[in-house]
């Protein structure tokens, strides 16, 4: 199983950056920033919890599914993952996403 981490998700706020909206899975924070021109710029970053996508492989055949989710009108193709819990490993994360979302499991 490959994982890739190239982000840690700990990137730093500049200290003078102000949490404009905080909702249950997203924050939106804005700060103001000098330009290379001396003009200035508002600038965002979002913040979410990290996420695991999941490429299974049996044998030769990659395994995928297909979600029916309330929000879409259509069924969709779409990789096994989800939201990590706070904390979680890497690896156990995309495992359990693999069990909870295909029932199968993986070492």
């Amino acid at each position: 199983m490959a994982l890739s981490n190239k982000k840690s998700g700990k990137e730093k706020l500049p200290p003078h950056a102000k949490l404009a909206f905080k909702g249950k899975i997203f924050e939106v924070w804005q700060w103001e920033q000098e330009m290379f021109d001396g003009t200035t710029a508002i600038f965002e970053r979002v913040k979410r919890p990290n996420t695991a996508q999941v490429i299974p492989v049996v044998g030769d055949k990659i395994l995928i599914q297909t979600q029916f989710q309330p929000h879409e009108p259509k069924p969709y193709t779409a990789l096994a993952g989800g939201r990590c819990d706070e904390g979680e490993d890497p690896l156990k994360e995309t495992q359990r996403e693999l069990l909870e979302e295909t029932g199968n499991a993986s070492d």
